[in-house]
């Protein structure tokens, strides 16, 4: 189990959630393993109140389920959530980033510009962090992308959609051998400079958002062949 830092100003529940989701994105919970809520409150060295409270924000992810006994395991990928996220996201990210565009304050294009430089410090390697930290930045800079629209409770409602989606990016990059993290890069740094200067008139933003979130669902038919027991058939 990867464990994690608690950040300045984190509660105890707000860290139990960060460790057990990155903790499933990153396969380091097999998904159908079963959920053992005083032994995870004992390695992350907190009571199991917080890690009851996280369980449950899991699970209105879809990223945990409960299974008959009133056990809870870590839920099995299920295509038509993987879909419904993908659609959600192609749906709102167009209109959330034209709405943030040429708005943002200094210090949200600097964070952005930070943000930026650590991913392409990870796809480097000079960051010395493992590839798979790419996506937990690159879930911080479309997050931020919401919070510079005013439009924190609409990323929430996207958040607990897209679980999946995401999942099939961590798994992808994790057992597949892909890299989709360069072509990311890039179109982050397109986004980028749409929230700096506005989004062109003619720029086909719909299609350039699809195509940006489309590259690792590609790879869906071949990880389900590879890895049935991971998926809800």
């Amino acid at each position: 189990m990867i464990l994690f830092r608690k950040r300045a100003g984190e509660s105890h529940s707000e860290l139990a959630y960060r460790t057990l989701r990155e903790n499933i994105m990153q396969i380091q919970m097999e998904p159908g393993s079963i959920i053992n809520e005083i032994q995870l409150a004992e390695e992350m060295k907190i009571s199991r109140t917080p890690v009851h409270e996280a369980v449950g924000r899991l699970r209105e992810e879809r990223l945990i389920e409960v299974i008959p006994r009133r056990q809870s395991r870590v839920a099995l990928l299920d295509v038509s959530y993987i879909n419904e996220g993908f659609f959600m996201r192609c749906t709102m990210e167009p209109a959330v980033l034209r709405a943030a565009a040429g708005n943002l304050s200094a210090s949200q294009v600097s964070e952005l510009r930070q943000n930026l430089e650590h991913q392409k410090r990870i796809l480097d390697g000079t960051a010395g962090e493992p590839l798979l930290n790419f996506f937990i930045y690159d879930d911080e800079f479309h997050k931020s992308i919401y919070l510079a629209a005013n439009k924190k409770n609409i990323y929430d409602s996207v958040s607990r959609v897209i679980s999946h989606m995401d999942w099939i990016r961590y798994l992808v990059t994790a057992l597949g051998g892909y890299d989709e993290g360069h072509i990311s890069f890039q179109n982050h740094q397109e986004i980028f400079n749409m929230l700096l200067f506005g989004v062109p008139a003619a720029f086909p933003l719909e299609q350039f958002i699809h195509d940006h979130m489309v590259g690792f669902r590609r790879y869906l038919p071949r990880l389900m062949e590879e890895y049935p027991h991971y998926f809800h058939m």
